[in-house]
């Protein structure tokens, strides 16, 4: 079991992003959030599948599949996919309940 979790061998560095932000001489600080966001997922894969150790038993597997399937709905739950905003800001409109309210309230002549 130790000889497995000993296999996988990370350079220094290799991990970076788990423990902090990328630097301005480093040559990931061009690279767009999605794919710097992309290689710090790629990194916490890496780590987390390197102290896993190994799953021999059929039913521990499964638990695992199932942790890691609930985790990935927590996740999916804590952050939604970015919705665009529904009143562009430069238009005049209101958001529906915020235009019926505005409609009927009674309006002062100038």
């Amino acid at each position: 079991m130790q000889e497995e979790a000993s296999a996988v061998d990370f350079s220094p560095g290799s991990l970076d992003l788990l423990a902090g932000s990328v630097g301005n001489d480093d040559d990931r600080a061009i690279l767009d959030e999605e794919q710097l966001q992309a290689e710090e997922d790629a990194q916490f894969e890496a780590a987390s599948a390197a102290t896993m150790g190994p799953i021999e038993d059929l039913s521990a597997k499964q638990l695992f599949e199932r942790e890691q399937q609930l985790l990935q709905e927590m996740t999916d739950i804590a952050e939604p996919p970015a919705r665009p905003n529904p009143v562009p800001a430069d238009s005049q409109e209101y958001p529906p309940a915020l235009g019926e309210w505005h409609n009927s309230r009674p309006h002062e002549q100038a």
